[in-house]
């Protein structure tokens, strides 16, 4: 009999088909069922032919962002599910990488970790730039992190009831937010040192610019970029250190827009919306 101890849930929003079934193929297998969350812009043949392969395609009426649109195909999984893995639609796990995950929370388990999440080590695919999150500790199997990206995660279930994702903040920071507050509870973020796996973060490849990282986006992800910001910024779970860090990622992506966005105005006048509405979400 094959028990689903693992669920998988894809968020979509216009994929690529290649992509798409690319990333289907790898995370599939015995013991793991395979949600698409599709938030919009999915034909109907890709969906025929996703189902046509056992993947459960959820389609919302409107695009819940990231956040929400976990929180709700994370309350129908079976109830026989030990853990649920997050993706997005351009991500590229290494083969076995669930399996492998699957492991590695097996023998965590067993040593009673408290573990919040379990997260690979990331490269963009097209610069091979290595994404840094600030290390708390590092030891033989895992380093221990404040933060991590939400693609990849692997999220013990009763984890996940008692912390759902925020569905206020759509996109941007929802893993940053959701890792905050499961780390001011005693939970802990693994990333496993033995594991990479491809992402595309921003709209191209990262730029240098005097030794900073710049990133391009379209003006909307600016919007949520700032709001959701400010939103951390009150957050009391949130410690002083990440906060100085907010800020001066704040003064990086001010600058990316001047050096990379092609709609320059477009850009500021949404961030400067972004804090205003960002100014107004309420405090926890």
């Amino acid at each position: 009999m094959n028990t689903l101890v693992r669920a998988v849930i894809v968020i979509c929003f216009n994929p690529m088909e290649s992509k798409i079934k690319n990333l289907i193929n790898k995370v599939s297998g015995e013991g793991t069922v395979v949600y698409i969350a599709n938030n919009g812009g999915m034909s109907v043949e890709l969906i025929d032919s996703l189902k046509s392969e056992g993947v459960e395609v959820i389609t919302f009426d409107e695009n819940l962002g990231l956040g929400k649109a976990i929180n709700e195909i994370a309350e129908i999984v079976p109830q026989t599910v030990r853990v649920i893995f997050t993706f997005d639609q351009d991500s590229s796990p290494p083969e076995n990488y669930i399996l492998r995950t699957w492991d590695h929370y097996v023998r965590l388990a067993e040593r009673q970790e408290k573990l919040g999440v379990l997260t690979p080590s990331f490269v963009d695919a097209r610069s091979g730039y290595q994404y840094q999150q600030k290390a708390i500790a590092t030891g033989e199997e895992f380093t221990e992190l404040t933060i991590t990206l939400q693609s990849g995660m692997c999220i013990p279930i009763d984890v996940w009831r008692e912390n759902k994702f925020n569905p206020e903040l759509f996109i941007e920071f929802v893993d940053t937010e959701w890792c905050y507050r499961i780390k001011s509870k005693g939970y802990k973020v693994l990333q496993m040192n033995d594991v990479v796996m491809h992402h595309e973060v921003s709209d191209q490849a990262p730029k240098e610019f005097f030794g900073f990282k710049l990133l391009k986006y379209k003006p909307i992800r600016r919007y949520y970029f700032f709001r959701n910001a400010i939103f951390l910024l009150k957050q009391s779970y949130v410690p002083l250190y990440n906060k100085v860090r907010l800020l001066t990622g704040a003064c990086n992506r001010i600058l990316a827009i001047a050096l990379l966005d092609d709609f320059k105005i477009a850009s500021y006048k949404q961030s400067l919306f972004g804090i205003l509405d960002g100014i107004k979400l309420g405090r926890k």
